[in-house]
Order: structure tokens, then sequence, then C-alpha cells
């Protein structure tokens, strides 16, 4: 028994336990590999898999080429391939083990990865419709992906329609293996742009729509499905245009809407009564849209395509209501709805004008999407979170876009109808009410706000020149770059006094 005891090069406290252990496992992997009695072999195979869980080492080591053999020559014994498959993946996953933390589990996945025929053996095994195999299989893979993805997606690519029949289990009728399948697709498709390509030609992207719409909109499988898409995704521009090219931001936009309201009349369910599940739902959805727009790893030709087909397909629509809701929602939701609009807008003129057309309606009369959100920033009360959001929106929207830079220079400067403009709440007042407030991220964030106003604007800076704040109602009006001019002056003061205090 020496050759395991040695396996990670060292001996554990419990070697006569572990020699008592091995013993019994070596005279059952004896019975497996001699016995010509079926019940036997079936029998000693059942013991092997109880012990799996508590003896994984000499269970996994001992009897390693029993397995293999068995699901390389005793395909037509559903009963012996089943029970092999599972003791398989007792021994290579432990689930009360931390994964980063599973060494063990690693080291078994190498050793079966490199077996010669190994990975054939299993991926012929996915042709068998026996519940307990396929699904045995599958968890195989998923738990092999997990500890050796990159040698596995190589030798999957390598075998004749490995990702399609991997991908053809998605058709699946039985939802214990169908959504296995999904867990396994997610760890298939991680950090490898050519298995990503392959995965999204074989339909992947369709059929994960069809699963999504068939589940609750509270069901965890929707957030794996996401998941995979994100996977597809993310930094891969052939599966960004395949993903457009298909019309599948059309569906994205329906799963949405159905998201939002139901799918019918008695699927209406307050914001504030959404399931956990259901909105972290929403935001991988977000995520979603998100990767398809980032301006971070994706070409801009994608980019301005992606954008434009998400403000055709209704999407940007529908964004626009979630952060104009009067019902509210989520703070989550809200704040990734927000960035997720502040990535559809960028750099897009179409977007950004539809963005500041939007209103919401109230007793003080209608206001603009734009000055609802500057409204939120400059609130204390709301969440840190919800105000970075809306400040990277704000940012988005000024970003390559002159006009409407120069409609917020404009709400800064005096009205011809002072009485008219007084009592009118508009970008400027907010900008500069958040620059004379004592709350330093308020400050912060509008004389950032203001500075994009200005970058590539030249013309916008004498007007912005002609701003006067009235600090108090009883001194003159102070220029804007004075007023600016005390504050640093101030907080420089304070920063070397706090520095002295220090030392």
């Amino acid at each position: 028994m020496s050759y395991f005891r040695g396996f990670f090069g060292g001996q554990s406290d419990s070697i006569r336990e572990n020699d008592n252990g091995a013993e019994v496992v070596e005279k059952l992997v004896e019975r497996v590999e001699t016995s010509t009695v079926l019940e036997d072999r079936r029998d000693a195979l059942k013991v092997l898999k109880t012990l799996a869980k508590k003896m994984r080492l000499p269970v996994a080591m001992i009897g390693m080429q029993a397995y293999i053999e068995i699901l390389e020559k005793e395909r037509t014994n559903l009963e012996l391939i089943s029970l092999t498959l599972d003791i398989l993946v007792s021994v290579v996953q432990d689930e009360d083990i931390e994964e980063a933390v599973d060494e063990l589990g690693e080291r078994l996945s190498e050793i079966l990865v490199r077996k010669k025929q190994f990975v054939s053996s299993v991926m012929a095994l996915i042709d068998e419709y026996d519940f307990n195999v396929r699904r045995n299989v599958v968890l195989l893979l998923t738990a092999l992906l997990r500890y050796r993805g990159n040698e596995l997606q190589m030798a999957i690519m390598a075998e004749p329609m490995g990702v399609s029949k991997l991908v053809d289990l998605l058709h699946e009728k039985r939802e214990a293996v169908r959504n296995n399948v999904v867990l396994m697709l997610s760890e298939l498709s991680r950090a490898n742009t050519q298995m990503q390509q392959l995965l999204a030609y074989e339909n992947t992207f369709q059929l994960l729509f069809d699963i999504v719409e068939l589940e609750p909109s509270e069901s965890i499988v929707i957030e794996d499905c996401l998941y995979v898409m994100l996977n597809l995704l993310g930094k891969n521009s052939m599966n960004q245009q395949l993903f457009r090219e298909a019309s599948l931001i059309q569906r994205l936009t329906a799963v949405f809407h159905t998201f939002l309201y139901g799918g019918g009349e008695d699927d209406e369910v307050g914001w504030d009564e959404w399931p956990k599940q259901k909105v972290a739902n929403v935001i991988f959805l977000l995520q979603v849209i998100r990767s398809l727009v980032s301006p971070v790893n994706n070409p801009q030709s994608n980019t301005y395509a992606a954008q434009k087909a998400i403000n055709m397909s209704g999407m940007l629509a529908e964004l626009c209501s979630v952060l104009l809701s009067v019902t509210g929602v989520t703070t989550d939701v809200l704040a990734e709805a927000i960035i997720t609009v502040a990535e559809v807008i960028r750099g897009n003129f179409t977007n950004q004008e539809y963005f500041a057309s939007r209103t919401l309606g109230s007793s003080l009369g209608n206001r603009s999407a734009l000055l609802v959100l500057l409204m939120t920033m400059t609130a204390q009360n709301q969440a840190l979170k919800l105000r970075c959001a809306v400040f990277y929106c704000f940012l988005s929207y000024l970003y390559d876009n002159n006009s409407g830079k120069t409609k917020i220079i404009d709400t800064l400067l005096p009205s011809a109808s002072s009485e008219e403009s007084s009592s009118t709440v508009t970008a400027g007042h907010c900008l500069c009410a958040a620059i004379m407030s004592s709350e330093g991220v308020q400050v912060w964030m509008s004389s950032v706000c203001l500075m994009h106003c200005l970058l590539d604007a030249d013309h916008l800076k004498q007007q912005l020149l002609r701003v006067q704040l009235t600090t108090t109602t009883s001194s003159d009006p102070l220029p804007l770059l004075e007023h600016l001019g005390l504050l640093l002056v101030c907080f420089f003061f304070f920063f070397f006094l706090h520095v002295n205090k220090s030392l």
C-alpha cells in the first residue's frame, strides 16, 4: 500500500487506519477484476461506492485501472457503468471541501484526464440514454472541468463531434439531467475563446433561451443559463456578433419584459415582493446586456452595432422605464440598470438623445430622466452605490456628446425669464447646489461632471466663466471659478492640518 501513502510526498497520522481500509478496498477491487459472477462485481462496486466519500485516495488509486477498464469494455452493462461513474464522481469531488483547497481532487483529476482513452470512453457514454449513466457522465465532466479545465477542453475538442454531443444534451426533457448539463457548460465555457466559439456555433445561445423561457422567473436555472451566456460573450467579439445577428437581443428584451411585468395578468408582482433569486436573475440579465456594449475589451464597431440593436429592440425603453419607475426597485437592480443604461448610451448620440427625452411625470411637472438621476446623485440619503452608478451614467451621457454638454452648460446660465426659472429645477441647479454642499462626495461628483462638460469643448469654457453662485442670501454672487478655488484652498488647508496632527 505504500504507493498511495506517499501520494502527496508525506504520511498522515492515521497510516494504520488507512492500511486497514486499503486492504478492504484492495479485496473489493480484486473481486471487481477477477470475479466471473456479475452480481459479485456489482456488489463490490456498491461497497466501493459507499466507501468512496470517506476513503477517496485508496478507492481512487487502487481501483483506478479497474474503473477505466469497465468504462472501456463494459458498455453493454449499464449498471456497472453507472456505479463506476458514481465512484469516480465521489472520489474526484468532495462537496465538503472548497474547490480551491481540494488538492486531492485536483491530483486525481489530472491523473484521469491524462489517462489514455479515458476521455474518449466517457464521451462515448453520452450516447446512452439511461438516466443514471447520462447524469453521472455530466457530473463527472463537471468535476473534472473544475480542476483540469484547459486540458479537458482540449481533449473534448479533439473528440469527433465532442462539443456537439455535449450541447445536444440541452434538449434533455429530464430536468435533473438538463440542469446539470447547464452547470457543466458553465465550466466548459470558461477562459477558452476557441471553445466558446464552438459552443456558440452549435446554437448554445438559442437552446439556453429555450430553457430560460420555460422556467419561472425566480428559478436558479435561469441564473445558470445567463452565466453560460456571459462566459460565451465576455471579450469574444465573434460571439457578440453572432448573438446580435441571430436576433437574440430581441429575445433578451422579451425575457426582460417578462421579468418586469410577468407573462400575464396573474403574474403581476410588486417590485418589493421579488424573491432574491429573481433579483439575481435580473442582475445577470443586465450583465449580459453590458457584455455586448462594454467600452472595455470590445471593438468599437461591435459596441456601436449592439447599442443600435438594443435601442431598436425596445430594450433601452425598458431600461429607462426601470430608472423612472414610480413603484421603486431594489437598490441592487436599480444600480445595475443605471450602469447598463450608461453603457448603452455611451458615445451613441441617438441613444443619448432618446435617454434625455424620457420624462417622469410628477406633481411639479415632467422631469427628464437626466434630471431625475442628477437629483439622486446629489441626495445624501441615497446609497453610495446608487449615486456612483448615476455619476457614471451622467458621464456616459456627456461622452462625445457636444450637444448634451451645451444643454447642461446652458442650464447653469441666467435665464431670460428669471421668475419662471426660479421655480423650475434644472440640471444646472442640481450641479450648483452640489458644489455648494458641505458633503465632499457631492462636491467632487459635481465638479467632475462639470469638467467632463468642458472636455473637447473649448467654446463652453467661456460660458462657464459667466456662472455666478449665491452662497448666502446676504452676500453678492460669487463666480463659480472663484468658489472652486476657495474650496481647493480649504481642502489643502485641512489636509496639511491633518498631516501635521498625525506627525
